[in-house]
């Protein structure tokens, strides 16, 4: 990764690096624990973003 990124990739790395977090804990008990974590939880190293 540049150190001089385009503003689009930017945001993309932000996007991403947000969504990258666990459930809130509010939330397990408002489903009734049906949903328990986040399926879509992505390791740097682990799983790319391909872009």
């Amino acid at each position: 990764m540049p150190a001089q990124k385009s503003f689009r990739i930017k945001q993309k790395l932000a996007k991403a690096k947000k969504q990258n977090r666990p459930l809130p804990q509010w939330i397990r008990l408002r489903t009734d624990n049906t949903i328990r974590y986040n399926a879509k939880r992505r390791h740097w190293r682990r799983t790319k973003l391909n872009f």
